[in-house]
């Protein structure tokens, strides 16, 4: 073999091998050393960053080109003369009555349906309301009649007891 061309791998060694960097800042001197590996490491993010640049960028302009030819497509689909400028504007307000009354008597049928609806849950809410109410009143009585009986009773029971002390010892139950 001759030495006038160095092997592949002899090529591989010197670009990678370890390389220094002397870093001066405010007077300090910094020292970093790249190892082969970190090299290597560095090289391959490089080339990753800059195929998925170039991936990127061809998929984005065939994506554009996609979209120009769906759109021409669609322009040769469409009636010629469905946009026409030479007819009068009154046609075209016309066909957006035709298309907005259709679509108003749909919203005002829903409207309807619904305040029906919300008016029905009113009633029922306020019957319920009302019932609650009554039954509220109802045992408010009670407690009223109730507690004029307790009045009643204890100022009975002062009454009969007026004069007598009341034993606060009592006997234990046996």
């Amino acid at each position: 073999m001759s030495q006038s061309t160095p092997s592949l791998q002899a090529k591989f060694r010197r670009f990678f091998r370890k390389r220094e960097l002397y870093l001066r800042s405010d007077g300090h001197i910094h020292y970093i050393a790249l190892e082969p590996y970190m090299l290597m490491v560095m090289v391959g993010l490089v080339a990753t960053l800059l195929s998925i640049t170039i991936i990127g960028g061809a998929g984005y302009l065939m994506a554009g080109n996609t979209v120009t030819t769906l759109r021409a497509n669609l322009n040769r689909n469409i009636e010629p003369d469905a946009f026409s400028s030479e007819k009068p504007l009154s046609y075209y307000q016309n066909k957006l009555k035709i298309v907005s009354g259709s679509t108003t008597e749909k919203l005002k049928t829903q409207k309807n349906k619904y305040e029906a609806e919300v008016k029905k849950l009113r009633d029922a809410y306020e019957l319920q309301l009302a019932q609650f109410q009554s039954s509220l009143s109802q045992v408010n009585g009670r407690m009223v009649k109730n507690q004029d009986a307790y009045l009643k009773e204890l100022e009975r029971l002062r009454i009969i007891n007026a004069g007598q002390k009341f034993d606060t010892n009592l006997p234990a139950k046996r």
